[in-house]
């Protein structure tokens, strides 16, 4: 009976660090080959079609279900960290704050017209 060959992702342990780390690998009956380490979700479910293409052989179903829920959930949480930084930045130069300063803003002098050559009765007499 022939078996068919399948692609298979796993979350492994590092052998360098603790760190986890994604193997992307075809599966058949004999042997486990292309084996291959990636970082992240995004880069193992793009190291899986490229073995796909080339092997033509499946990717388990599982495996890609799994890898999608892994990349979702890694946008949602940069998505909730730039929300946060985007929040602390809009506190902090906010213009209500720089306008609710107990400190009144400083005012600059006000400039007094020199009179001209012209008086200010012809003026007045000018406007008339």
């Amino acid at each position: 009976m022939k078996t068919k060959n399948i692609i298979l992702v796993q979350q492994v342990l590092s052998n360098r660090s603790n760190a986890i780390v994604w193997a992307v690998y075809v599966q058949s009956k004999e042997q486990e080959q292309f084996k291959n380490y990636c970082k992240s979700a995004y880069t193992a479910m793009r190291y899986a079609f490229m073995l796909k293409a080339q092997t033509k052989t499946a990717i388990s179903v599982n495996c890609l279900d799994r890898l999608s829920h892994h990349i979702r959930m890694e946008h949602k949480a940069k998505a909730e960290k730039i929300q946060e930084i985007a929040n602390e930045l809009a506190d902090k130069y906010s213009v209500n704050k720089l306008l609710n300063t107990e400190k009144p803003l400083p005012r600059k002098a006000s400039k007094v017209v020199k009179s001209t050559k012209l008086g200010i009765a012809e003026i007045m007499a000018a406007s008339q």
